[in-house]
């Protein structure tokens, strides 16, 4: 071969998807049918695919293992790509970081503008009474 592998499957992810997203699948398909690889041979030419492709620049992986060539990426869609990537999460944590979220609005306190943990509600309130008894004598 004279071409790297991710070089032959960038021409024809170009020339099949152009602007749409695809599989790694369907791509290594396209790809086993245009250079002819022997069976025997499949398994190990598809894992170096896939490490040629992740490290390509041409290729992005848009989530849910799916790819775009990047030229045909907008830099919006690019940033909109990338958070979701890096930031893929499950609604089952999200509940659980909301529940988390909700306990601490209950724990403000909206004099010192700050929030407490419950551990730290008495340590906290005999704070609180002690500037408030300080002030008391201050005003005698």
């Amino acid at each position: 071969m004279d071409k790297h592998i991710n070089e032959i499957a960038y021409e024809i992810a170009k020339e099949e998807y152009k602007n749409q997203v695809f599989s790694f699948d369907d791509l290594w398909s396209k790809l086993v049918k245009h250079i002819k690889v022997p069976s025997k041979e499949q398994a190990t030419l598809k894992g170096e695919l896939y490490s040629e492709i992740i490290q390509d620049t041409n290729f992005l992986y848009s989530g849910k293992q799916n790819w775009r060539l990047r030229e045909f990426v907008t830099q919006d869609e690019l940033k909109k790509t990338l958070a979701n990537s890096l930031y893929d999460f499950d609604k089952s944590l999200a509940e659980e970081d909301y529940e988390e979220i909700d306990s601490l609005t209950e724990r403000f306190d909206e004099e010192t503008g700050m929030y407490y943990d419950e551990d730290e509600e008495e340590a906290f309130q005999n704070v609180k009474d002690a500037v408030e008894a300080q002030s008391e004598e201050e005003n005698e």
